[in-house]
């Protein structure tokens, strides 16, 4: 355009000899034009040169300055020397602290047969200290001693037998202080052999000693079912019946925990002497039920008036009884007027049923009821009591209700092992 408006002069031809590596412009001039002053004019026409004003202003060191071109030079790389330098610090001191961790590991690693004897011994004298120990059967006692109702326990068969208990756990206090006092010993000197000998022995002694205080204790409870106004005796009379089955439980497996973390094994299953447990229990109470219920079942029928639209109670429990009222459509407070005991009875017979899985728990109690119960029993420990459970509840649900829930529970933590 500028050559055909003849704006610059002395140009022949322009050619394009753009592609794909760049662009290329050729400008051929007559034989006769100054190449110098068709540039000039070529600069002052087209965008070919391109002049304007800069102010460089930049901080320097905190404060603004006008910088030349050698200023911003001289100033940037001093700036990124000093960003290299404390870069490279930074990555030393990272580097240093895992060097020190790692140190700190091969350190470890030397010595980690030393570290997992250390924590083992400290385990097993915790284990140990509380398997061989009847602090907590004492307390639980004498808590029941504290709250019991005197006056409606008369017969006097039935108020030496925890004191029994209770002196028989009490005489045992010195003794399972050597016995810890020795295995600690053993523990300490690592004498392995000696220590399982002398658990699997004291194991074997202490449970037959808590055997005999539970068969004691279930005898008298049988003999308080046959009383009248006794219900919340009875519950902690279960209570405690719960704390000497886990006691049992605890001693029958401390020898096989002891044994397997010896010996380095890394996964036990306790379940079989859970198991063993309950059986024992259950045959050890099968052998006490018959008698007093008998006697409960005749004392009915000779009470039973002619023509009375009762069920036959003739060779049934007391439980069996309840479930069939239950079956054939009467509510728990219907039973109990039935029946003549107090509907805590009652729940409790129905919740008998349900731990038998003789029947579900959803048709004794509405779900509302079992999920609140059930969300309570998430946040209490392991170990919790029945106590405990009815303690954070305030009391809303009796004893009977209770014990259904924590059977419930049980039933699915064993269904998803």
């Amino acid at each position: 355009d500028l050559v055909n408006e003849k704006k610059v002069l002395g140009i022949s031809d322009v050619g394009d000899q753009s592609n794909r590596e760049g662009v290329r412009i050729v400008i051929e001039i007559k034989r006769d034009a100054a190449a110098n002053v068709i540039l000039s004019q070529l600069f002052k026409l087209t965008p070919l040169q391109t002049s304007y004003g800069i102010n460089n202003i930049a901080l320097v060191k905190g404060r603004p300055q006008m910088l030349n071109v050698k200023d911003l030079i001289h100033y940037f790389v001093e700036h990124r020397h000093d960003v290299v330098i404390r870069r490279t610090r930074f990555e030393l001191a990272e580097a240093e602290k895992r060097a020190h961790i790692l140190e700190g590991l091969l350190i470890a690693l030397d010595k980690l047969d030393e570290v997992i004897q250390e924590q083992q011994r400290v385990y097993l004298m915790q284990l140990l200290s509380n398997t061989f120990s009847f602090e907590g059967l004492l307390k639980e006692i004498d808590y029941i001693e504290k709250n019991k109702e005197p006056e409606r326990l008369e017969d006097p068969t039935m108020k030496p037998v925890l004191v029994q208990i209770t002196d028989v756990l009490i005489n045992e206090k010195s003794n399972t202080e050597k016995f810890r006092y020795q295995l600690h010993q053993l523990i300490t000197q690592s004498s392995q052999n000696q220590l399982l000998e002398r658990i699997e022995k004291g194991s074997g002694y202490y449970s037959k000693l808590v055997w005999d205080q539970l068969r004691l204790l279930l005898h008298h409870t049988e003999a308080v079912k046959q009383q009248k106004r006794v219900k919340t005796y009875l519950a902690q009379l279960q209570e405690i019946d719960q704390l000497l089955s886990r006691k049992v439980t605890e001693l029958q497996q401390a020898h096989l925990i002891v044994s397997r973390i010896i010996t380095g094994t890394e996964l036990f299953d306790l379940r079989a002497v859970r198991s063993t447990v309950e059986s024992e229990r259950a045959k050890l109470l099968s052998e006490i039920n018959p008698l007093p219920v008998a006697k409960k079942s005749e004392s009915k029928r000779k009470k039973k008036q002619p023509g009375e639209k009762r069920i036959k109670s003739s060779e049934k429990s007391t439980y069996d009884i309840t479930l069939e009222f239950f079956k054939a459509g009467l509510k728990p407070e219907d039973i109990a007027k039935e029946r003549g005991f107090v509907v805590s009875t009652i729940e409790g017979h129905l919740a008998k049923a349900v731990e038998t899985a003789r029947m579900d728990i959803l048709e004794f109690m509405n779900k509302d009821e079992v999920d609140e119960i059930t969300a309570v029993i998430k946040d209490l420990p392991e170990s919790f009591v029945s106590k405990e459970l009815y303690d954070k509840l305030n009391g809303k649900y009796g004893y009977g209700k209770l014990r259904a829930v924590i059977a419930y529970t049980k039933t699915l933590h064993e269904e998803k092992e």
